[in-house]
């Protein structure tokens, strides 16, 4: 299993911006970055002049879900910021895992919304996806 280095970012994919907003666990103005060549996301704050705040994702490559430290990604890319039911949650999509993930950033953990690690083989595009 390879390891991230902490202060490299390698092929970063995509990012988002997430505005101060009620119930944030994290205050202020959030900059999130998915890592893809270190399978890892990153909370920078904005405020405090890019500081790393939270690394989400072991590096190692996977499809594990869990708390920010055990989870495991294999190259994440697009984002998404949803906050409902008084939670904040940032959707990923885990390109070569071909899953949906969930970050919920009020209780600390992630989760496999969609997908089973397998690329689909419907073709035609009509099947029920697996879920």
């Amino acid at each position: 299993m390879k390891k991230a280095v902490a202060s490299n970012l390698r092929f970063p994919g995509k990012v988002i911006v997430i505005q101060d907003q009620p119930n944030l666990p994290i205050k202020g103005n959030l900059l999130v970055i998915s890592d893809t060549g270190n399978n890892r996301i990153l909370l920078i704050s904005i405020d405090e002049k890019y500081k790393c705040l939270e690394v989400i994702g072991s590096g190692g490559l996977g499809l594990v879900d869990g708390d920010f430290t055990e989870a495991m990604f294999h190259h994440p890319q697009g984002l998404c910021h949803v906050f409902r039911e008084n939670k904040h949650y940032i959707y990923i999509c885990d390109t070569k895992n071909h899953a949906i993930r969930e970050i919920n950033l009020n209780d600390r953990e992630v989760l496999t919304v969609t997908g089973t690690g397998e690329k689909g083989k419907d073709r035609d595009g009509n099947l029920d996806p697996e879920i």
